[in-house]
Parts: structure tokens; C-alpha cells; sequence
């Protein structure tokens, strides 16, 4: 019996891809108009169901879940 049930999950992130030296330069990049932002996919068309009793982890590459 499923207790929990995901079909087509999409998890994106917007990152910030600028390298500045300080929060000020940040913050002028932003007003500025001049931060990079890219989208980063996490998870992408993603289903599964778990039924009473058993677990599940999403883990990534670098073991963070």
C-alpha cells in the first residue's frame, strides 16, 4: 500500500554564477543589473512511491540529501 506518492517532480534552483570579492560588490551587481543567473536543475522528472515501512534518501554527488 503506497503512503506517499510523487509523479514528475522538478526541483530547480536559480544560482548566482558572479565571483565577487565582497557582499558590497554583490549588492552593486544586483542593483546594476549585472548578476548571472543560471538555472540549476536538481531533480528532473523524478517518481517514486514508498509504502508502509520502507524509507527513501535523495542524495547527491557530493552525499548531501
Amino acid at each position: 500500500m503506497a503512503v506517499i506518492e510523487v509523479k514528475n517532480l522538478n526541483v530547480t534552483y536559480r544560482v548566482l554564477m558572479n565571483q565577487t570579492n565582497s557582499v558590497k560588490e554583490l549588492f552593486r551587481d544586483i542593483l546594476k543589473r549585472k548578476a548571472r543567473l543560471i538555472n540549476f536543475v536538481a531533480l528532473k522528472d523524478i517518481s517514486f512511491t514508498v509504502d508502509k515501512g520502507e524509507v527513501i534518501a535523495i542524495l547527491g554527488r557530493n552525499g548531501a540529501g
